[in-house]
């Protein structure tokens, strides 16, 4: 007997050449796969059959063995790729539940009947903040409502002040396929990260005080790497009018890499991650002034890779504050906490695959989302 359908929905071809977005949707996926669900992934984007953004959506779902089990369609309800609409609806309409990734399963008419054919619905919040605030100021209309039941990658998203338009927000982490990411050894001495230097919102404000990008927080710690013994590499998405803060980056030390080559494809992410020793990585300015407690897909792969992590602080659970994870609140403990793993790195590798396997493993997340749902 087969167990749960499980519809698993988000962005791929959206988000074309961008190896990091991938894994949080095959996250899920692996997760729900584990623990024996029937899985089927769509995907609702404006793209062309022809389009290289529909091209990476073929690439990434016969890499990861989603073959037959995935459908691109238009806004209108057309399928771009994949499954057919008619079996489509007939799949749809026998899911026993939604896993909704950002809420992108919506479109015109069809897509929104599809979306209501699933009758538990799950939104995964992985914009902690944003999407509270977007949803205060109406932003979101009525779609957040539609969905049983709500979960965010923050942990402190319910007690941290945000408003919460009358839902109830449930902590959940990334989950993280452990068997796809194996700890590996990397090279000794090199701490680095991922990041985009504006992102993709702009600030939000908050009291009177604009939180946004990561920017300001890189500013602050922008020679950093001098008061560390590691190496620090940025694989940093960041425009050309920006070129003086990437030269105060690197003349505070740090190795600012062109991130393009290195996270294009879900492989190439996972290389540029497994070389290297450990995290070192400032957070946005929205989850450190609300300290909603957001917890990154990214680090959850540094730990299960065997990468003991040094993150700006957000406010997450004091569960996660142990062994391979290192928060930091100022350049000083930042400092202390990267010469801390330089002087055990063994020992904090070995922490850090096991918090990830305690707290991200994808069947675990998983299993919890399903008992939420009650499925």
């Amino acid at each position: 007997m087969s167990g749960p359908h499980v519809l698993v929905s988000g962005a791929l071809a959206a988000k074309a050449g961008h190896g990091g977005e991938a894994w949080v949707r095959l996250g899920w996926i692996a997760g729900a796969h584990r623990l024996g669900c029937d899985v089927t992934f769509v995907e609702v984007a404006e793209v062309s059959a022809e389009s290289t953004a529909a091209s990476y959506f073929d690439d990434v779902v016969e890499w990861s063995g989603l073959g037959g089990r995935a459908a691109l369609l238009a806004p209108d309800g057309r399928t771009v790729r994949g499954i057919p609409a008619g079996e489509l609806e007939e799949i749809v309409a026998a899911a026993d539940l939604l896993i909704d990734v950002s809420g992108t399963l919506r479109g015109g008419p069809v897509i929104d009947r599809l979306r209501r054919a699933v009758r538990r619905r799950a939104y995964v919040d992985v914009d902690p903040g944003y999407t509270q605030l977007w949803a205060a100021e109406g932003l979101l209309g009525a779609h957040l409502a539609e969905y049983t039941l709500h979960l965010t990658v923050g942990d402190a998203v319910a007690r941290c002040g945000l408003p919460q338009s009358g839902l109830t927000w449930r902590p959940i982490r990334p989950p993280i396929d452990l068997d796809q990411w194996p700890t590996a050894a990397g090279r000794p001495g090199i701490l680095s990260t991922i990041a985009s230097w504006r992102g993709a919102y702009g600030p939000l404000v908050i009291d009177g005080q604009p939180l946004g990008g990561k920017v300001h927080q890189f500013r602050r710690l922008r020679d950093l790497p001098r008061a560390v013994p590691q190496r620090c590499e940025v694989a940093l998405a960041i425009h050309p009018a920006d070129a003086a803060d990437a030269a105060a980056l690197r003349d505070g030390g740090w190795d600012v890499l062109d991130p393009g080559p290195l996270t294009r494809t879900p492989d190439a992410y996972r290389c540029f991650i497994q070389s290297a020793a450990g995290e070192l990585s400032v957070a946005q300015g929205m989850y450190v002034g609300t300290q909603c407690g957001w917890i990154s897909d990214r680090t959850a792969a540094y730990l299960a890779s065997g990468k003991p992590a040094v993150i700006q602080d957000t406010g997450f659970d004091a569960e996660l504050r142990t062994g391979g994870l290192l928060p930091f609140r100022t350049r000083q403990d930042a400092a202390d906490a990267c010469r801390e793993i330089d002087s055990d790195p063994v020992g904090y590798a070995t922490a850090a695959r096991s918090l990830a396997e305690r707290h991200f493993a994808a069947d675990r997340v998983v299993a919890r989302v399903l008992d939420l749902a009650g499925v």
